[in-house]
């Protein structure tokens, strides 16, 4: 299912990138807001920050990005997305490089994820990288992409199950749930080793607002 999932975002990106009509008028504002200035141009002062800049604080945001920002707030604060895809009458994506995704609803920010594999591998390939976006992620708990399990456990002072591939925690004002990939030692010490690979923060006045089918 992920995976068909992952192929139907990719193809609905491709169709958008390639300037194709949705047939409706949600489309031509996605198509109008793709021709304003294309795609894959980054704001000029994200060059100037540094990575304590780059720390992701959940309850601010991404990069001084707020939650409940509107889309045009996106382009001003962020540049041009490298592609946009229209999930629902309601919701629409922006995504920043090959790794982050802003997800709006009603026109408002209320989500953004973090992968190396938002949508099909293939279809990254072809994308344009960032070097401000595609260089990893630091939150403001400490966690960074890749940290260990073990070493998250530390830095919250939290138990995570041994073998969950996802798990979610709450700040001020969002839920942050971290996906984790895992690697088995050599034989014969084969004990399964998770590390993170990808973040999601949804705000909590979205949860609050809707909290089936986020």
């Amino acid at each position: 299912m992920r995976t068909l999932l992952r192929g139907i975002a990719a193809l609905a990106i491709c169709c958008l990138l390639a300037g194709a009509a949705l047939g409706a008028s949600r489309g031509d504002e996605i198509q109008a807001l793709l021709e304003a200035g294309g795609v894959g141009g980054m704001a000029e002062h994200l060059r100037k920050l540094g990575d304590k800049d780059r720390v992701i604080d959940a309850d601010k945001g991404l990069y001084g990005l707020a939650f409940g920002s509107s889309v045009d707030q996106a382009y001003e604060h962020f540049g041009k997305p490298v592609g946009v895809l229209q999930v629902s009458e309601t919701k629409l994506l922006l995504f920043y490089g090959k790794s982050h995704a802003l997800t709006f609803r009603n026109g408002k920010l209320f989500a953004v994820s973090l992968s190396d594999h938002l949508i099909d591998f293939d279809l990254s390939r072809s994308m344009e990288g960032s070097p401000f976006f595609d260089r990893g992620w630091t939150l403001s708990q400490g966690i960074t992409k890749g940290m260990s399990k073990e070493r998250i456990e530390e830095l919250l002072q939290k138990n995570i199950p041994a073998d969950a591939y996802e798990w979610s925690f709450d700040t001020a004002s969002a839920v942050v749930t971290l996906r984790f990939s895992s690697t088995s030692g050599p034989w014969p010490f084969k004990r399964e080793r998770f590390h993170v690979r990808g973040v999601s923060i949804v705000s909590h006045e979205a949860k609050r607002e809707d909290a089936p089918g986020l």
